[in-house]
This record gives C-alpha cells, sequence and structure tokens, in this order.
C-alpha cells in the first residue's frame, strides 16, 4: 500500500461520526414479543406471525378502582374563592363484562363520587345569650323537669360547644354522581401489534345531586327590623306557640313594653336541592396495546340524551327578640317562618368521556392498573339555588388505580 493510500484512509477514518449505543436505561414499555419469554423456556415454539394472529382473552372480566375525583363547581358559585373552580373528592369504580369465542360481548361499568365534606365552609356564630343556663341546671339534675318541655328546640344550646352558638353553613360544591353504563361490544381482528379495537353502543343514566346551603346569621334593633317604627310589635301574634309558658295563653300573655334599642338577631337556615336524572345514548371504542407485561387501554365515549330535573329549596328564618344582651339576656318573643319553593325542568344533554390506562400483569390474569379519567356534560345541568341556573355545564377530572381481573 503506497503512502498516499495510508493518508487516504487515515483521512477517512478521522471523518467519521461518532457511533453511541444504548446507555441501558430503564425502558418499562419495551417491544411486545423482546425477551418475553415468561420463564416458559420449554413452551411449544409458536409458528405464526407474531401479533395478528394472537388470541386476546374470553370469558369473564372485571376491574375494582379507586378514584381521586377533581369535581368543577357551579357556574354562578362566587361566595367562596377556590383555588381552581373545583374541589376534590373520593369515588370508587367497578366494571364487569362478558367476551365470546365470537369476538362480541356486553360491558357494564358504575361508579360513584361523593364530595359532600370537602365542599362546605362552617362558620360558628355566637348567639346574643352566650349560654342558656336552664338547660346547665337540667343537664346537672335530670329529674327537676322533662327535657322536652324545657325551652323550644331553637332555644337550645349548641351539642358541639354546650353555648348559645349558631353553625352558619355555606356550600360550594356538594354534587354527588352516580353513574352506570350498558354497553353492547364487538371485538374487532388483532391489529399488527397485537391491539385490540372494540367499538360500543349502550346506554347510560346519571344521577347528580346538588346541595346548596346558604345560611345566614344576621342582628339588628328592633327599630330597624320594623322600618324605623318605634311602636311596631316584632312579630304578629301567636307567632311562635312553644314560648308560651304552661298554664298561659298568647290572650293572657302579659303586654309586651318594647324599645327600640332591644336587639333581635335571625338565622337564616337556606337548603336548596338539584336532582339531575340523565338518561343517555351513547357510543365509543376501547383500544388495548400490549407492551410485554404492560398494556395501555384507551377508551372515548360520545353521548347525548335528557335530563329530568327536580329543584326544592327551603328556607328557615328564625327571628328571636331579647331584653338584652350576655349570659343572663332572655328572650322575649320569637318566630320561626318557612318558605319552600319546588320546580322541575327537562333538559337535552350531551358530552363526552375519555379514559386512559396503563396496567402490569402481575399473573396471567391479574394486572394492577393506574390511569386518568375526565368527563365532561357541556349544558344542561341544574345546580345551586336557583331554579333559574338549570342549563350549567358539568366535568370531573379523575385519577384511578385499581386491580383488573382478565381483561
Amino acid at each position: 500500500m503506497s503512502k498516499r493510500q495510508v493518508l487516504l484512509a487515515v483521512g477517512l477514518l478521522m471523518c467519521c461520526s461518532t457511533a453511541w449505543s444504548q446507555d441501558g436505561g430503564v425502558t418499562p414499555l419495551i417491544g411486545e414479543y423482546y425477551f418475553s419469554n415468561d420463564h416458559q423456556y420449554f413452551a411449544p415454539a409458536v409458528w405464526e406471525d407474531l401479533g395478528r394472529n394472537r388470541k386476546a382473552n374470553t370469558g369473564w372480566y372485571g376491574a375494582i378502582s379507586r378514584m381521586r375525583v377533581y369535581v368543577s363547581r357551579q357556574g354562578d358559585e362566587t361566595r367562596i374563592v377556590g383555588p381552581d373552580g373545583g374541589d376534590w373528592a373520593w369515588g370508587n369504580r367497578v366494571d364487569l363484562g362478558y367476551m365470546t369465542e365470537a369476538d362480541h360481548g356486553w360491558a357494564f361499568s358504575a361508579y360513584d363520587i361523593d364530595p359532600s365534606g370537602s365542599g362546605i365552609e362552617l362558620i360558628r356564630r355566637p348567639q346574643l345569650n352566650r349560654v342558656n343556663e336552664d338547660e346547665l341546671d337540667i343537664l346537672e339534675d335530670p329529674t327537676t323537669v322533662a327535657f322536652a318541655d324545657l325551652l323550644p328546640l331553637l332555644d337550645r344550646n349548641n351539642q358541639f360547644t354546650n353555648t348559645r352558638d349558631f353553625d352558619e353553613i355555606n356550600s360550594f360544591n356538594t354534587t354527588k354522581i352516580t353513574n352506570f353504563e350498558a354497553m353492547k361490544s364487538f371485538r374487532m381482528p388483532a391489529l399488527h401489534n397485537g391491539g385490540v379495537f372494540e367499538p360500543m353502543v349502550g346506554l347510560r343514566y346519571m344521577k347528580l345531586r346538588d346541595l346548596t346551603s346558604d345560611d345566614k346569621y344576621l342582628r339588628f334593633t328592633l327599630a330597624e327590623f320594623n322600618g324605623g317604627r318605634d311602636d311596631a310589635q316584632p312579630f304578629p301574634p301567636n307567632a311562635f306557640p312553644g314560648q308560651v309558658l304552661p298554664g298561659q295563653t298568647f290572650s293572657s300573655t302579659p303586654a309586651l313594653v318594647l324599645d327600640p334599642d332591644q336587639i333581635i338577631e335571625q338565622l337564616v337556615l337556606d337548603d336548596a336541592f338539584y336532582l339531575n336524572n340523565l338518561f343517555l345514548a351513547q357510543v365509543g371504542f376501547r383500544l388495548s396495546v400490549p407492551h410485554g407485561r404492560w398494556k395501555l387501554n384507551h377508551e372515548l365515549r360520545a353521548f347525548c340524551g335528557q335530563n329530568w330535573q327536580q329543584f326544592t329549596r327551603i328556607a328557615d328564618t328564625i327571628s328571636i327578640l331579647y331584653d338584652g344582651v350576655g349570659d343572663n339576656s332572655q328572650i322575649i318573643q320569637d318566630e320561626l317562618r318557612r318558605n319552600r319553593l319546588d320546580g322541575n325542568h327537562t333538559e337535552f344533554v350531551f358530552g363526552s368521556e375519555a379514559r386512559a390506562e396503563a396496567a402490569y400483569h402481575m399473573t396471567r390474569d391479574l394486572m394492577m392498573n393506574v390511569g386518568v379519567q375526565y368527563t365532561y356534560l357541556a349544558q344542561g345541568i341544574g345546580r345551586g339555588n336557583l331554579l333559574q341556573r338549570n342549563e350549567q355545564d358539568f366535568s370531573h377530572l379523575s385519577v384511578i388505580f385499581g386491580v383488573v381481573y382478565n381483561h
């Protein structure tokens, strides 16, 4: 080899790019049949084409999952400011189905979400007479008088503090969700990578029960209560018969001598219930792709239907007139008024749901799964304490983890 040829070869080698091998890092989702022996070293060889002729599971299958859910608030909720307009809750999900050898079957799903307790603000308000001493005496010696004859229920001490406190409850997200689905599924021929595609069509029922509490505690003078009139009585006769002493009637009760500066307090218990019953038709599909011991599942559904709504709002206003302020102040007169509003509507609803999961084979039939689910109802949901607020949207985002069998 001449000197010229040697220099040319060295120059070409110096111009070559550097080649790198894999660093050997973690690769949990390796290829479908890459060293997937599953310890079957002596099993008969498989001569079929990889992937396309692989038989998917048949028979019964199921899953039990726990859900951590982020639930959206109602659209007009401005009384209490949250971080992102939603609140966290817990839920449970159960899936059950059966696939025949003919590659068609049934799939059922149900889940329940209860955010009650996570969307409530409680404020404890001290009332004007801080302690009901008569009740304390009876607690020490129950033989003195029957407890039920002591005073009206609204005059008793708070059961948690044993003083005259009013628990003001303001809710901003207490929508309970119940969902049930029944789907007919059809399994298509296996894809080139071993994936399984299953179109589905069926029915869906959802129930959304929304509770809105908007309690209030108010104080003002007798003159303010009566629009500035000093001579007006605070309540009409026979307003609250439970306040009459034994052996007396309102006609025999001495006439009240009132001071315009005497204090009246009002306790307002305002609760609204919105019940949504959704009957929906839906279509969708499921795509499952195996990766070694992992299986990736993707689901998408679209639905529409009718929502039958029922609304009830009950507001109790308790007005109490005292002869002063403090522990020894006495109740002169009180009144309980109840206002109730009922209504019902029907609204068209449509929406969609997307779900993605990754399941790891612990055994041949048992898997551990983790995933996310997003459900969105675009319109037609009633929430809040106004009958007119019956066309709202609604959504919840869930993190799912659980156990899967033979799916």
